[in-house]
């Protein structure tokens, strides 16, 4: 999630099919149907590899009981992850949050952003993550310089 932007619902039902030969990830996304394609870096294809299952299952669920039983227990074990790293608020959210700040602190602009994510409208992502995006901080900074000088 952090190095992909995924959700928590897509991350769980991730399987190595949907990961081609050069490491790009390839999903329609559960929540949207948008199609997400995302370069991983090898860092997480190896701990993704070390953790394949043969059978074509998900990375981290077995598909034993439902879906919604599964996201809950990763929700829960992602927060006590959280709590123990001193973060009591943290939630799996968070890792897409920082995926999408990250990039557009890097320069990368909203629009692209925005297709990573997945999300339907560029409005979604504007209202969540307009504070980050590098070249409006830029700007703003600029005009409060010359109107205060």
């Amino acid at each position: 999630m952090r190095y992909s932007g995924l959700r928590i619902s897509d991350a769980v039902v991730m399987c190595a099919e949907k990961i081609d030969r050069s490491g790009n990830m390839f999903i329609y996304q559960a929540k949207t149907g948008m199609p997400v394609k995302v370069p991983l870096p090898p860092v997480v294809l190896e701990a993704l590899e070390a953790i394949y299952m043969a059978d074509g299952i998900s990375f981290f669920w077995s598909g034993n009981g439902t879906l919604k039983t599964a996201l809950t227990e990763w929700q829960e074990r992602l927060k006590k992850v959280f709590r123990i790293a001193g973060i009591p608020s943290g939630h799996g959210h968070r890792l897409r949050d920082t995926f999408a700040v990250e990039l557009l602190q890097r320069g990368v602009d909203i629009q692209t952003v925005s297709i990573l994510l997945g999300h339907s409208s560029i409005n979604t992502t504007e209202k969540s993550y307009s504070p980050w995006v590098k070249s409006r901080q830029v700007a703003l900074e600029v005009a409060v310089r010359l109107a205060c000088t």
